[in-house]
């Protein structure tokens, strides 16, 4: 998915991979499961389907089920800023995708996601942008999440 969307500066490209790869995630949940990591790099892009990879482990082990969904929603959510915060039409196509998808979302995985994003925001003073790398990530996503904060 990463390699599709960052090899096009097309919107409608952008938004297609994005909505493909949402509608998946809902899809998922919709069945009452969950994914082992839905990072973006676990998620492989056809012309018209996405298809998830990678299920080592069961978050459902230690979570309840709604909690792995809204766990899939963070792990996707971290791994689409973190990753396309240098590429800005990419980066700018993203908020308004995941605030589509999320009111799309189950009821109650969108209502569990808001009820814990507030709590999760509160890492932002933390100053992780100086702690390479991932913390550039952490810091970029948690700023990101606020935005997304802000229009749910």
């Amino acid at each position: 998915m990463l390699e599709k969307i960052k090899s096009t500066n097309d919107a409608a490209q952008i938004d297609k991979i994005l909505a493909l790869s949402i509608e998946a995630l809902n899809s998922v949940h919709r069945r009452d499961c969950y994914l082992s990591e839905a990072f973006a790099r676990n998620i492989l892009i056809t012309d018209d389907k996405a298809v998830f990879i990678d299920f080592e482990t069961d978050p459902g082990q230690v979570h309840a089920p709604v909690d792995c969904m809204v766990r899939d929603w963070y792990c996707f959510t971290f791994s689409l800023y973190g990753k396309l915060y240098k590429s800005p039409t990419q980066y700018e196509r993203l908020t308004p995708a995941l605030v589509e998808g999320l009111k799309n979302a189950k009821q109650d995985v969108r209502e569990r996601f808001c009820e814990t994003l507030p709590k999760l925001l509160h890492l932002r003073r933390i100053p992780f942008k100086f702690f390479g790398s991932d913390g550039r990530k952490l810091s970029v996503t948690l700023q990101s999440l606020a935005a997304l904060n802000q229009r749910l």
